[in-house]
C-alpha cells in the first residue's frame, strides 16, 4: 500500500519534470520559454519533495512526549523549514502570535500542521500574504488568496481531491494524486486530540483553525512578530 501511494503521489510531477527538461535541452533562444520551464521544474520538484514527506508522515507518524512549546517560534521554525518555496511562489507571512504564549504539546506535531498549511497556501494560494495569530484555545492560520466555493470547502481535506487542489483558481490536472498535506494536517490534529477545520473568508481567502489547549507563560525573549516578506 505504501508503495502505491508513493507511486501515485510523485508519478505526475516526475512526468512533468522530465517532459520540461527535455524540452530545455532542446530549446535554443526563447529566454521567456527557458525561465518558464525552469519554473515548472521547480515546482515538480517541490511537490515530489512535498509527496515524500507526506507519505512519510502518514504512514510513520513517530510519537513524542508533549512539551512547552513556544508557539511564536514553532510558527517560525515551520515557515524557515521551506526553504525559497514560499518566496518562490511569492508568499508572505505575518506571524503575530503573542511570544508570551505556549503550549503543552507534541511539537513534531505541531510543525507537521504548520508547515502543512504553509505548504498548502505557497502551493495553491499564492500570490498571497499569511497571517497567523493565537487565540485563547489555539491557532489561526489564514491567507488572503482566491479561497474556494463552500461545496470546495467541504472536501478539501479529503485525500486526493481531484477538483481544486486546497484553494487554487485552477482545477488540477487528469492524474494529478496530490492532495495528501491538508488530510495529514488534520489526521496529526486529531491524534493529538485537536481540532482543525477551514473557513471561508470573505472577501477571499482561506482560514485554517486550529483548536488546543493554550496554556499562557511568561517569556523574556524579544518578540517574534513580524512580516517575512518575499524576497
Amino acid at each position: 500500500m505504501v508503495v502505491y501511494l508513493i507511486s501515485l503521489q510523485l508519478r505526475t510531477p516526475l512526468t512533468a519534470l522530465r517532459t520540461d527538461l527535455e524540452m530545455l535541452a532542446l530549446a535554443t533562444g526563447d529566454e521567456t520559454a527557458r525561465r518558464l520551464r525552469l519554473q515548472r521544474a521547480l515546482t515538480a520538484v517541490d511537490a515530489v519533495a512535498g509527496a515524500l514527506d507526506s507519505v512519510r508522515t502518514l504512514h510513520a507518524a513517530p510519537v513524542h512526549p508533549p512539551q512547552w512549546v513556544n508557539l511564536a517560534r514553532c510558527v517560525q521554525d515551520a515557515w524557515d523549514s521551506l526553504g525559497d518555496l514560499p518566496s518562490r511562489h511569492a508568499l508572505s507571512l505575518c506571524n503575530d502570535i503573542d511570544v508570551a504564549v505556549h503550549v503543552m504539546a507534541d511539537r513534531h506535531a505541531l510543525l507537521t500542521i504548520l508547515r502543512n498549511l504553509m505548504r498548502n497556501a505557497a502551493e495553491h494560494a499564492a500570490p498571497a500574504q499569511c497571517r497567523v495569530w493565537n487565540t485563547p484555545d489555539g491557532v489561526v492560520f489564514e491567507d488572503d488568496g482566491p479561497g474556494v466555493s463552500a461545496p470546495e470547502l467541504a472536501l478539501l481535506f479529503e485525500r486526493y481531491w481531484r477538483g481544486r487542489l486546497a484553494d487554487s483558481p485552477t482545477p488540477a490536472e487528469p492524474g494529478d494524486a496530490r492532495g495528501l498535506g491538508l488530510a495529514i494536517a488534520r489526521q496529526m490534529a486529531e491524534m493529538q486530540g485537536w481540532r482543525l477545520h477551514a473557513e471561508a473568508v470573505v472577501p477571499h481567502g482561506l482560514r485554517f483553525v486550529v483548536t488546543l489547549a493554550v496554556h499562557h507563560g511568561f517569556s523574556t525573549e524579544a518578540s517574534l512578530g513580524s512580516c517575512v516578506l518575499p524576497t
